[in-house]
């Protein structure tokens, strides 16, 4: 923060960017999230796939190709949930930090 050496005191501008600044890691989780859940997703089906001849051929091998779309399907899940967690911390963090500058205004 910078301070107005004239009275000592805190710029409320100040305070307003580095709040702003501290709203980076939101912002990577609204956009890592979905991202980690597509890879999740495609490496499950990947899975999946590569082991659906033998289940085809033995159907006691139909567990793991199961197995690996829960993963595919959970993966996914987990992204969505965590993007949009992160999305509405992110949004409220911001109407917060856009009240403080209305206030300094």
């Amino acid at each position: 923060l910078r301070y107005d050496r004239t009275s000592d005191k805190i710029k409320p501008q100040a305070v307003i960017e580095a709040a702003e600044r501290c709203l980076a890691p939101l912002r990577l989780g609204v956009a890592l999230f979905p991202m980690l859940g597509f890879l999740g997703t495609v490496i499950g089906l990947s899975e999946a796939i590569a082991r659906l001849p033998a289940a085809i051929a033995d159907k006691a091998l139909l567990q793991p190709v199961i197995d690996n779309l829960h993963i595919a399907f959970d993966t996914t899940l987990l992204g969505l949930i965590g993007a949009i967690v992160s999305l509405i911390c992110l949004r409220l963090a911001e109407a917060e930090i856009d009240g403080m500058a209305g206030h300094v205004g």
